[in-house]
């Protein structure tokens, strides 16, 4: 009889750590799959802010070619300019050589 009592103890033991463990274990299986629904979330959070990267990264390149294309018309209005001040100077020039030429000439 006191065997009997002592296995039924030891079996009521045994079957309370093994509720206690699959408790336990209910508990990380819970915790894990609450860790795997925010690692979702945290990644899906990414993939949105690395879209909007890749938009500003998009724009940026847009500005940046919209730049160079202003930089390089400004270059080209530039030697525009440069090349019509020396057509002037060179007018000018002219002018005063033809207009001492003229003036010499009147003299005589």
């Amino acid at each position: 009889m006191l065997e009997e009592k002592e296995l039924k103890s030891v079996n009521d033991s045994l079957t309370a750590e093994k509720m206690s463990l699959e408790a336990d274990l209910y508990d990380v299986r819970s915790d894990l799959r609450q860790k795997e629904e925010e690692l979702i979330s945290v990644n899906k959070s990414l993939e949105s802010q690395d879209n909007e990267i890749q938009i500003m990264r998009s724009a940026l390149k847009q500005k940046e070619d919209e730049l160079e294309s202003v930089n390089k018309r400004l270059a080209e209005t530039e030697t525009s300019h440069e090349k019509e001040m020396l057509m002037m100077r060179d007018k000018e020039e002219e002018l005063k050589s033809v207009n001492q030429r003229y003036f010499f000439h009147s003299l005589t």
